[in-house]
């Protein structure tokens, strides 16, 4: 099964590499310490602008910008109101960590991908399209789509403007980026059979 919430993530299929996620917020001028805490773990900013110093050095964030977290300490200084999602897990690679949105007025087209991606939302609602099967989804759910399976949200099934982070791990079979689409790219190939719904 796909769809998750941060409260379900245990019970995730074995190839899911996302353990866990959180949406965290800092008000302004407002400062919040950070060490990683999983094998792997991002923080991707959602709105607003921070200032963030580590033993690497300072930079400003601003939204979709993203860090990975290592051993050292991080510290954000919120500039402006700050909202942020913290990804953990164990992933080997990451070829795309992004926001995106979904209107009412667009469709986001059906596709497939040469690896496995993550959609985490965090605002609107509206009915995704996963592995042939139809999701409710809305704030804090996320699907997890693997490699050769369509996704997509045909019709614009948005009821509001949707916003997610997506999150693509390692690539595998032919190893192309980004959206992949049956008239151009040939039928998907999944890298395992569907699992049964839990």
């Amino acid at each position: 099964m796909p769809l998750y919430r941060h409260e379900t993530l245990a019970d995730r299929l074995p190839w899911v590499e996302v353990s866990d996620y959180e949406i965290v917020a800092v008000d302004r001028d407002r400062t919040r310490a950070f060490r990683r805490s999983a094998p792997c773990e991002y923080l991707i900013i959602l709105n607003g602008e921070a200032n963030a110093a580590s033993a690497h050095g300072r930079i400003t964030l601003r939204r979709n910008d993203y860090l990975a977290l290592d051993e050292t300490d991080l510290t954000l200084r919120a500039i402006l109101p700050l909202e942020m999602m913290l990804i953990r897990g164990a992933w080997s690679e990451t070829t795309i960590l992004t926001l995106f949105q979904v209107r009412p007025d667009r469709d986001l087209e059906m596709h497939y991908h040469d690896g496995d991606e993550y959609w985490i939302f965090f605002r609107g609602h509206g009915t995704a399209l996963s592995e042939g099967r139809s999701y409710e989804v809305g704030p804090g759910a996320m699907i997890a789509t693997g490699m050769g399976y369509e996704h997509g949200f045909p019709g614009a099934n948005a009821r509001e403007t949707l916003e997610a982070v997506a999150f693509e791990t390692a690539l595998h079979g032919q190893k192309r980026r980004g959206h992949l689409h049956r008239e151009e790219h040939g039928d998907p190939v999944p890298a395992r059979a569907l699992e049964a719904t839990r």
